[in-house]
């Protein structure tokens, strides 16, 4: 099973992006959870869940604010053997990234950490072009 840990802090529209990429992909729903992890207790935060996602997605909260802490949340619930950590401002763009993931985890069984491509958006700011 892979266990998708997505930390966020009330960004909707584009967290509802990337869970639709996760349902797009060509890999049994049974085999992948999706946890989105909130980094802050907001009491605005709107229920997006409601809408039918075919992704198994658990909403937790961690403990304290920073990434750190949801993502070490988002470790604690995982019940995959194969963790993928996504921001949420990110998409899977190709409909195979979580079978090739696990290929690529079969091949490699002792590898510790595995990544990915990452592709700015063509009106990216010179502060997203120099961090990414």
């Amino acid at each position: 099973m892979i266990s998708i840990i997505i930390p966020t802090v009330d960004r909707h529209t584009l967290l509802v992006k990337l869970v639709e990429s996760i349902d797009g992909q060509d890999f049994p729903v049974e085999n992948v959870e999706t946890l989105v992890v909130y980094n802050s207790n907001h009491p605005k935060r709107k229920n997006i869940f409601s809408q039918n996602f075919k992704t198994n997605i658990r909403v937790l909260t961690a403990p304290a604010p920073g990434v750190n802490y949801a993502r070490n949340t988002g470790i604690e619930a995982a019940r995959g053997d194969i963790l993928l950590f996504l921001d949420d401002d990110c998409v899977l763009q190709d409909k195979n990234f979580l079978t090739q993931l696990e290929k690529t985890h079969a091949l490699h069984p002792h590898a510790a950490a595995l990544g990915g491509s990452y592709l700015l958006k063509s009106q990216s700011s010179f502060w997203d072009q120099a961090y990414h």
